[in-house]
């Protein structure tokens, strides 16, 4: 589009050369590169290696560089306490594919394009238990030509173990799989609406949220007990490019009959500059970049710690109840879902 008033111009971002929260406590190194192919469809690539931790630690910040960075779509990471993750292969390369990565279920965050690492605030961090390996859980995205990737992790460690355990409450669950996400070409404002009422009272951290090409705008707001409306996020323009976390400037109290109300938008016309395909086509919800999904997520901790499984709970029942409602109505989604499960 034509260039604005320079003199309206903002200064450029700059950032910090090396490691952006200092040097980590523990830096990690993936066991060999994997050779990212010129073309083809997106990968998910889970890679491990053990920590070779005596005593448990608490993550409050994880720090990526890449190799290769143009190629990584995103990246998640899990602690498995079983140790062995970094013994499952697949291929000549190393690590092997799938979206479950190989099992483990300690998440530990991750980072999308856009991204800064962040140290968790108010001495808040993730568990990784002793004897841990780090899986890397990559989603590579082929550029058009052959990259080698092979990145350095930075850990940053607590020095003591948290009061209260940190939560997500993600709205949709799983990024809207379960949430009808079916755009047709040409529709300019595609909507998903989720609503959750919070079962025991909570402390909010932070918030983050996540979608692909199409969307426009994501909101979380929050309906008080008493009637009070309050918006905890709202980005009007929405960018791909540039996906964080948001940490609120103290702890913010919710409590507990609080409705949380998310929304997020999409746009799939041929006037979106940032549509990837054109003429535009129908989008559903998929792995691939110029698939879709969509979600937006409170970071949070219980206010009374004996909570915790109060509201992990919920949510999970939740979530299941959804996918099953969602799975009777459309039997081609319980095929998507197997699929997923099978990876």
């Amino acid at each position: 589009m034509p260039e604005g008033k320079p003199a309206d111009k903002t200064a450029a971002p700059t950032f910090t050369s090396g490691w952006q929260l200092g040097e980590p406590d523990m830096i990690v190194e993936m066991p060999g590169p994997y050779h990212v192919p010129a073309d083809g469809p997106d990968i998910y690539r889970n890679i491990a290696v053990p920590l070779n931790l005596s005593e448990d630690k608490w993550v409050a910040a994880v720090d990526i560089h890449p190799s290769a960075r143009a190629v990584v779509h995103h990246a998640l990471y899990f602690a498995d306490p079983s140790g062995n993750a970094h013994l499952k292969t697949q291929g000549d390369q190393p690590g092997f594919n799938g979206l479950r990565a190989g099992g483990a279920r300690v998440a530990l965050g991750g980072w999308a394009v856009g991204g800064q690492p962040h140290l968790y605030p108010y001495g808040l961090a993730l568990k990784v238990p002793k004897g841990s390996d780090l899986v890397v859980q990559y989603h590579f995205h082929p550029t058009g030509k052959p990259e080698s990737e092979k990145s350095l992790i930075g850990l940053y460690f607590a020095k003591k173990a948290p009061d209260r355990t940190l939560t997500r409450v993600q709205m949709p669950p799983d990024y809207s799989l379960f949430s009808g996400l079916d755009i047709p070409p040409g529709e300019k404002d595609f909507v998903i609406r989720d609503s959750y009422v919070l079962p025991a009272a909570v402390d909010a951290v932070g918030m983050a949220a996540h979608a692909h090409y199409l969307c426009t705008q994501v909101k979380m707001t929050a309906t008080l007990p008493s009637g009070e409306v309050e918006t905890l996020l709202s980005i009007k323009d929405w960018d791909f490019s540039w996906q964080d976390r948001y940490f609120f400037q103290q702890m913010h109290p919710l409590p507990a009959g609080t409705r949380l109300d998310a929304e997020i938008h999409w746009d799939n016309s041929a006037a979106n500059p940032r549509n990837p395909i054109s003429p535009p086509v129908r989008v559903t919800w998929g792995e691939e970049t110029k698939d879709e999904m969509g979600s937006v997520s409170l970071v949070a901790i219980p206010h009374e710690e004996r909570d915790i499984l109060v509201l992990t709970a919920d949510q999970e029942r939740r979530k299941r109840a959804m996918a099953a409602e969602a799975m009777r109505a459309d039997p081609a989604l319980r095929k998507k879902v197997a699929a997923l499960l099978a990876e």
